[in-house]
């Protein structure tokens, strides 16, 4: 057999409530389900609770009767523990591949120069060994394209025969492969390109690589061409080693409760802004941009409805919390207007650029990069000892209970991994 340059995908099976059944093996072969920020829709499940029909996006208030009957267990998003064991898994793949690309919190790409029979066996070993030491299911699909490497791994979720691990070798498997898969369920298709092709009569993968190249870039742009190709064997998608920096930071979580009052939202504002500091500096960025805006709840049509929003420059680019603050709370006075019930207020930072320059201005105020310096301090202490525990003297006490306006989370569980609080204990 000859050696060839195999992408390996590596996907976690049903990702976030797998992590609480790593940490809570009771909870194998239930019905978990893991819900959205204030516990409003199911945004991942289980086996079983795929099995009992409960499909992703479900409002919550419309299985609750589920849980109450025992039938269910369902759990409010623990983020900080989904990204630790995210961090787990890329660093055993980075054990065994010299080059990976972390896709997504739960997915990853991976190259290996070798035989399939080699590449097959390692992929099997890698596997192994996740579930060994983290307790995580996952499947493996291999490729000589990302594409198909990514196609691989939903046979190898889909078929116990393959034991989670999947690989493309010659094209008549290929193709059998593509002919028995709808073409919706094609990486980067989406909705609306699905209905596309279902008008032109193309159903399964395989009519979508024999559609000629002019209709697929008219229709679906580039990347649909890419893809088509990709399925083809060319390989038109190199892994993405670098992460790239974001180009907008959003941070805009719903209130608990219902919120009336300008002190309580200025309160929420700063707390989300110190969030999108520490993002901001941790991708080594400076914002010119900020967008503060305010929502009533949409879905609430008996109530009035209101929403406004503002977009302005800052003084100069940065990354200062104490600067974000000032500007933030300023517009923020001038968007609130009394007598409705709020649901959302939000803030976005666009217009990045690396932090390593800074272009002055004349007769306007200049950074400090001692500032600058203390807030990186800052973001060493929290991301050390807990992220609601350094404040300056004008924001939240430390000793006062959360407020009751926070993201509602009425099902928490456990994050051993990353709280000595919570750390398991030997019987």
């Amino acid at each position: 057999m000859t050696e060839e340059i195999w992408k390996v995908h590596v996907d976690v099976n049903n990702f976030y409530p797998s992590c609480h059944v790593s940490v809570n093996p009771a909870l194998k072969d239930k019905a978990v389900a893991v819900l959205s920020n204030n516990d409003g829709n199911v945004i991942s499940r289980s086996v079983a609770a795929k099995a009992m029909g409960i499909p992703m996006g479900a409002v919550f208030h419309e299985i609750k009767h589920l849980v109450t009957a025992g039938k269910l267990i369902v759990f409010s998003s623990k983020y900080q523990l989904y990204g630790d064991f995210s961090t787990r898994v890329m660093n055993i793949l980075r054990r065994f591949f010299s080059a990976v690309e972390l896709y997504s919190i739960d997915e990853a790409f991976a190259e290996f120069k070798g035989t399939l029979r080699e590449v097959i066996a390692l992929a099997r070993k890698v596997k192994n060994i996740i579930f060994r030491w983290l307790r995580l299911p996952v499947s493996v699909g291999i490729a000589l394209t990302k594409s198909l490497a990514k196609t691989a791994t939903y046979v190898a979720k889909r078929r116990e025969e393959h034991d989670g691990v999947f690989a493309f070798g010659e094209p008549e498997q290929t193709h059998e492969v593509l002919k028995k898969m709808k073409v919706g369920d094609l990486w980067g298709i989406g909705y609306s390109g699905e209905k596309k092709l279902h008008g032109i009569g193309v159903e399964n993968a395989l009519q979508f690589t024999q559609l000629p190249d002019g209709w697929i870039q008219k229709n679906l742009t580039v990347q649909g061409l890419r893809l088509a190709y990709e399925l083809r064997g060319e390989v038109c998608r190199p892994l993405q080693l670098e992460i790239k920096p974001k180009k907008a930071i959003m941070v805009a979580p719903s209130f608990g409760r219902i919120v009336t009052d300008l002190e309580t939202m200025t309160k929420a504002l700063k707390r989300h802004i110190t969030k999108a500091g520490e993002k901001l500096r941790h991708q080594h960025s400076k914002a010119a941009l900020m967008t503060v805006f305010i929502n009533t709840n949409r879905y609430a049509k008996h109530k009035p409805q209101y929403s406004n929003s503002l977009t302005f420059s800052l003084p100069f680019a940065t990354n200062e919390n104490e600067v974000l603050f000032r500007c933030a709370a300023s517009v923020l006075s001038h968007l609130y207007t009394p007598g409705y019930d709020y649901h959302k207020v939000g803030v976005m930072l666009s217009g990045l650029s690396p932090d390593t320059s800074q272009q002055l201005k004349l007769f306007v105020e200049s950074p400090d990069p001692r500032r600058s310096r203390l807030e990186k301090v800052f973001d060493r202490i929290r991301l050390k000892y807990g992220r609601d525990l350094v404040f300056y003297a004008d924001r939240m006490p430390i000793n006062e209970p959360p407020p009751d306006w926070l993201t509602r989370q009425q099902y928490p569980s456990e994050a051993p991994t990353t709280s000595w609080k919570e750390i398991l204990k030997a019987a």
